[in-house]
């Protein structure tokens, strides 16, 4: 497990080890496997806010809006505001999915659009043809953040309005908008 500090001093689990063994799987596996097969579940903390991403409500619907809310890393499930950080393929792009709900996070309407809202979709079992919409890059910086990137829409994940309160909901933007030292709108730790 590994400790990082947040730009307010928030200590940060960046690491859960949230189930004990991996499970083996095919590719046509079923998503209840699937969910077995990753050991470690992660936060999304974000740097402007100190808050995490989650999905509203703990909701399981397709297409449900993901928010930020304040970090819960200890309590009781629906073990919402945690994710499972999946590589996709032979290249460097992950699946995000979201330990609850089972559904990857994802760009609403596989949308190019700055200020496209964010939701969790089912995940793909195998790499889908274009457009990637569920595929993320994350892209430590020096710093010790990163940046979530969209493969689809090359946009970084961020909060609307760089704003700080509960239930503000996640939107992609052109990555590299925002200057430090302030917001740290588009930095996230994980």
């Amino acid at each position: 497990m590994r400790w990082r500090s947040g730009a307010s001093g928030l200590l940060v689990l960046s690491m859960m080890v949230s189930v004990a063994v991996a499970v083996g799987m095919s590719p046509g596996a079923a998503s209840a496997d699937r969910a077995k097969a990753s050991a470690v579940s992660y936060w999304l903390l974000n740097g402007h806010s100190q808050k995490c991403a989650t999905v509203q409500g703990a909701s399981t619907t397709a297409g449900a809006p993901v928010i930020q809310y304040e970090c819960e890393f200890t309590g009781p499930a629906p073990y919402n505001g945690e994710w499972f950080i999946e590589a996709v393929g032979t290249g460097n792009t992950v699946h995000i999915r979201n330990r609850h709900s089972n559904q990857c996070l994802v760009v609403e309407g596989a949308s190019r659009a700055s200020g496209a809202a964010i939701v969790q979709w089912p995940c793909a079992l195998v790499r889908e043809p274009a457009p990637y919409n569920e595929e993320w890059t994350i892209e430590h910086l020096a710093t010790g953040w990163a940046h979530v990137r969209n493969y689809h829409s090359d946009m970084c994940l961020v909060v609307k309005g760089a704003g700080t309160a509960n239930n503000v909901p996640l939107i992609q933007y052109p990555c590299g908008t925002f200057q430090e030292p302030a917001p740290y709108n588009e930095e996230w730790l994980i």
